[in-house]
């Protein structure tokens, strides 16, 4: 979006900025986003968590512009490594005591990716709680469009339209749709077929379609879609439709953390140019859902009323309630759903349910992940092959070039955050640690 920036950070053993914060709104701009990107390198032999927290933490400081929203994008398969075990520990502190209230103070969110449960999933779980953030585990690379999908969401909160079956229905109060198909190779091909049955794709597209498609996923921007039922065709599901419209849905659901056995009263209303929508020709036939889905994978769908009765404070005011409370900890999706004869909206949530608001979880570093050895009190140096590190493989380096076309061309569509981005580098640590990380679930904290 307007004002949207984007910087990148590498590190190793140390960090630094590869490309301060940057405008994401040109194709001069994209284009040097792009070639930083490329520069990251996966040949270091460290990790140093604490230093590129902190660079970000400073870039953000120095040249974010006032009043506008700051996020850190950190993606990572490893865990605080210095090349000292003493130093690790002293850094892991450092970033828990020092780090993580600073920037929750100065309101930056940390959005957290862990590419395999060898990662420290702990801390990476506990930044993005400590700033209010949020974690996803992505196992395998066709995760990382999901992943990044639900950040955008919860970052910019954008209008949605319901998808059943490969179906969203448009109205004519829409101006513009973006649809983000996904699928299981490059080699599939993403039909949209239009009401009255007229079909688009990337070869043939409609008037003023703009058209993505890279190996996960194609997104599709149509501007002033015909109002009716769109199909996507040859999609592997899991698809999104984003819209820019007047008639919105809004919730008093925030992103808060939330104590165990709390009773959530949900309150969700229609509106149009800022205002409750009210009239009753528009609100006797739409109807009002939350759907929740719990850490277990459960969900569970209530029916939200206008009625006056509790929790409602006032018949036909348009303003929809429900009770929820809940009853097992971890991390919730809520969505809020309405339907009418001649339009849909969708608006979606992320928080997290605790044991006790109280008591924080507390998270220790682990000095033996890397053993100090027995013949000397110091840390040996790092064994020669660790040293001089393989280079990244083609699936590595492809990995990360679909990372930065999702972040750069969505940052140009929906730009996930006003403040700037952390990109934060994943380490190719070998063939081996990438097989075993494919048999490990991407649905971690959902």
């Amino acid at each position: 979006g307007s004002g949207d920036r984007v910087g990148v950070i590498s590190f190793s053993t140390r960090a630094w900025p590869v490309i301060g914060l940057t405008d994401v709104t040109g194709a001069p701009d994209r284009r040097r986003l792009f070639q930083a990107v490329d520069k990251v390198s996966s040949r270091g032999a460290f990790t140093n968590l604490y230093a590129a927290l902190e660079a970000g933490r400073r870039m953000l400081a120095g040249q974010a512009r006032p009043g506008t929203r700051r996020y850190l994008i950190l993606m990572s398969d490893g865990r605080m490594d210095v090349g000292d075990t003493r130093r690790d520990v002293e850094l892991t502190r450092r970033l828990l005591g020092q780090e993580l209230p600073e920037l929750a103070h100065e309101h930056v969110q940390i959005f957290s990716i862990a590419f395999t449960r060898a990662s420290d999933v702990g801390l990476l779980r506990h930044m993005a709680r400590t700033t209010h953030g949020l974690f996803r585990l992505a196992a395998l690379d066709r995760d990382l469009d999901t992943t990044f999908t639900t950040l955008f969401e919860r970052a910019k909160r954008p209008e949605m339209l319901p998808i059943q079956g490969g179906e969203f229905t448009a109205d004519a109060s829409i101006r513009e749709v973006t649809v983000v198909a996904t699928k299981q190779d490059r080699a599939v091909r993403i039909v949209l077929q239009a009401p009255g049955g007229r079909q688009w794709s990337a070869k043939h597209r409609g008037p003023g379609m703009r058209w993505f498609r890279s190996e996960r996923f194609d997104m599709i921007t149509i501007p002033h879609p015909k109002p009716g039922k769109w199909r996507i065709l040859s999609s592997a599901g899991h698809n999104k439709a984003y819209v820019v419209t007047n008639l919105g849905l809004e919730t008093n659901v925030g992103e808060q953390d939330i104590a165990l056995h709390t009773e959530q009263t949900v309150r969700a209303w229609l509106s149009k140019d800022h205002a409750v929508v009210r009239q009753p020709d528009v609100l006797h036939d739409t109807r009002f859902v939350v759907e929740i889905r719990r850490p277990d994978g459960v969900s569970a769908r209530y029916t939200m009323m206008d009625d006056g009765g509790s929790p409602n404070r006032k018949a036909g005011d348009g303003v929809f309630t429900t009770d929820i409370q809940y009853y097992k900890p971890g991390a919730y999706t809520l969505r809020i759903i309405a339907t009418a004869p001649t339009f849909e909206r969708q608006i979606t949530r992320y928080f997290h349910v605790n044991v006790s608001p109280a008591a924080p979880v507390k998270l220790t570093p682990k000095p033996a992940s890397k053993p100090a050895p027995k013949s000397a009190p110091k840390s040996a140096p790092k064994p020669a092959p660790k040293a001089v590190p393989k280079e990244p493989s083609a699936a590595a380096v492809g990995l990360w070039r679909v990372v930065a076309v999702f972040l750069l061309v969505n940052g140009v569509l929906f730009g996930l955050g006003g403040g700037g981005f952390l990109l934060w580098r994943r380490l190719a640590k070998g063939k081996a640690a990438r097989t075993a990380a494919s048999d490990e679930s991407a649905e971690e904290a959902r």
